[in-house]
């Protein structure tokens, strides 16, 4: 049993200043027969007792960083048998459960998030329709523009057409940009953010000079 501040009698030893440790070494990856026997059918000291929070937080600070032991490994054959004899006629943890996550106090429940109560409620303004003037024609002019590239991380594949300033009825050039699908969906969060950096973008572009000419006041 290891209790805490004391220290063990093999700490700082070595093969060459005391025997015992060469009698250890013997041992090292092998199971003492009569240890063994002693212990068998015998259940764990610790069996039953939950650790602590502050002993969990010390495993997961010590092996963070840390791979997996079995990274880069394969089951062997053999003990891919065994696991698949083991588990065989015991059913499934999510059988009878809808879905594939394990139902628990944790999980999201349907509508805890959605319509006013989603962190990012801007009263509805994504039900409203586009303008009629929002046709494929006038998307496929704006990506030819924009030399069918996405503004913010240059993709040429699965582009999508943005209104700047999130207003589906402005559908004037100047507020149509070329964005891919992944960027479209980011920029739905920090809205003023995102509005005032895809407007430092293309006037960046515009008149081809740097951001940080841009930021010092110089056109």
């Amino acid at each position: 049993m290891f209790t805490k501040g004391y220290t063990p009698w093999n700490k700082g030893k070595t093969v060459n200043t005391d025997p015992r440790i060469s009698k250890l070494r013997y041992w090292f990856g092998k199971k003492n027969p009569a240890c063994s026997a002693k212990k068998k059918g015998k259940p764990s000291w610790n069996k039953g007792i939950p650790c602590s929070r502050e002993t969990k937080d010390k495993l997961s600070r010590v092996n963070m960083g840390k791979p997996s032991p079995f990274k880069g490994r394969k089951h062997t054959a053999e003990a891919k048998r065994k696991i698949g004899l083991a588990g065989m006629g015991r059913p499934a943890w999510n059988k009878g459960t809808k879905g594939v996550m394990r139902p628990n106090s944790g999980t999201i429940k349907k509508g805890q998030f959605a319509g006013e109560k989603h962190h990012n409620w801007k009263g509805g303004v994504s039900r409203l329709p586009y303008a009629y003037t929002f046709t494929d024609k006038l998307k496929s002019q704006v990506k030819e523009r924009d030399s069918w590239t996405c503004l913010l991380c240059r993709r040429t594949n699965d582009l999508t057409v943005h209104h700047i300033n999130y207003n589906k009825i402005d559908c004037g050039p100047e507020n149509l940009v070329t964005l891919c699908r992944s960027c479209n969906s980011k920029v739905n969060f920090k809205r003023s953010f995102w509005k005032d950096k895809i407007k430092v973008l293309l006037l960046t572009k515009k008149n081809g000079v740097k951001s940080g000419e841009l930021q010092n006041g110089q056109p």
